[in-house]
């Protein structure tokens, strides 16, 4: 469908509160839409309300908040979930990212939601073989993340024209930009010229610009081609890890001074410390998913989002760096 009116109804944003939702939320927001916002935690709501938003605060598998979240709304973006990281037990996984999707999509149909779009990941498609990888690869899950994930997609698009609504699903990369810290430790390491670069630097990683998914995401939501599809979201260019670095020390007037250190050790060390760790309840400084962000390709084929969304991603990667370095400078994060 064509993008519609602020007239036509509101758009119900779910996950607001984290790196990705909240950039959806504010863009609609910007563009004059009613956004209903359903996010955890007030801080992050509290600047939204003040942008437009109606927020509701609550959790997904609370499923007395639906009514509230989907009365009078004619779209929905799923942003919420449990990303992938260190101590999360496999049921949560499960929980926030098959249960309560499944309990969301039912009170959609319910509700007479036309469109729901849905934010799965890249990270299903594992380490690419072959790169890029396109939306028809085959998947290769690492992880419970992952495999979540996965069926989180299947259990979305087997709602595809349940009651007349449109399901699309979206395949972020490597997502990165203002107000996100999962790549804050990168940039620090980047901006100082003292990173440690697990390998050789050689593997490929696709990095995409907060601006650029933002529009994609919003691009497959209002397209009337998109109903049962599956986008990939990435910027123009994939690079390998080294030249993103080297991207970022550029940009930040620091030396390329980073250490390469060897593959065996570090998965040895991570082995050794992860049980230890774990007994303690401590995150350990490397894990394995941290070693996978140097090690794995994950390199993608946007032509499909090109040809049927119109995506272009524009914002380059020294663009992308100036703007990311500038906030974390700002807010403190990097000197």
């Amino acid at each position: 469908m064509s993008e519609p009116s602020i007239q036509s109804g509101s758009l119900a944003v779910t996950g607001a509160g984290g790196f990705i939702g909240w950039a959806v939320c504010a863009e609609l927001l910007r563009r004059g839409y009613k956004v209903r916002a359903l996010l955890r935690k007030a801080p992050a709501g509290n600047e939204l309300e003040s942008m437009g938003a109606q927020v509701i605060t609550g959790d997904m598998g609370e499923e007395t908040i639906y009514d509230n979240l989907l009365d009078g709304v004619t779209g929905v973006l799923n942003f919420a979930g449990i990303l992938a990281k260190w101590g999360v037990y496999d049921s949560h996984y499960w929980e926030a990212n098959v249960t309560n999707l499944k309990k969301l999509l039912k009170a959609c149909t319910r509700h007479g939601v036309s469109k729901f779009t849905h934010c799965s990941t890249t990270s299903v498609n594992g380490n690419i073989k072959n790169p890029p990888a396109n939306e028809d690869a085959t998947l290769d899950c690492q992880d419970t993340y992952d495999v979540t994930k996965s069926h989180g997609e299947l259990a979305a698009l087997a709602s595809n024209g349940v009651k007349g609504m449109a399901v699309t699903v979206i395949r972020p990369a490597v997502v990165y930009g203002p107000r996100d810290m999962r790549r804050l430790s990168f940039f620090k390491g980047a901006a100082s010229g003292g990173l440690t670069i697990y390998g050789n630097g050689a593997t490929l990683i696709h990095p995409v610009y907060i601006d650029d998914l933002v529009n994609g995401a919003l691009l497959a939501h209002f397209s009337e081609r998109s109903a049962g599809r599956v986008y990939i979201i990435g910027g123009a260019e994939y690079v390998t890890v080294e030249k993103w670095a080297e991207t970022i020390a550029d940009t930040a007037g620091a030396p390329r001074n980073f250490r390469h250190s060897p593959i065996l050790p570090a998965k040895v060390m991570i082995a050794v410390m992860e049980k230890i760790f774990t007994a303690f309840q401590v995150e350990p400084p490397l894990i394995r998913r941290k070693l996978g962000f140097f090690i794995k390709n994950r390199a993608y084929d946007i032509s499909r989002a090109r040809a049927e969304l119109g995506f272009n991603p524009s914002v380059s990667l020294e663009d992308g760096a100036g703007k990311t370095l500038e906030w974390y400078r700002s807010a403190g994060y990097i000197p």
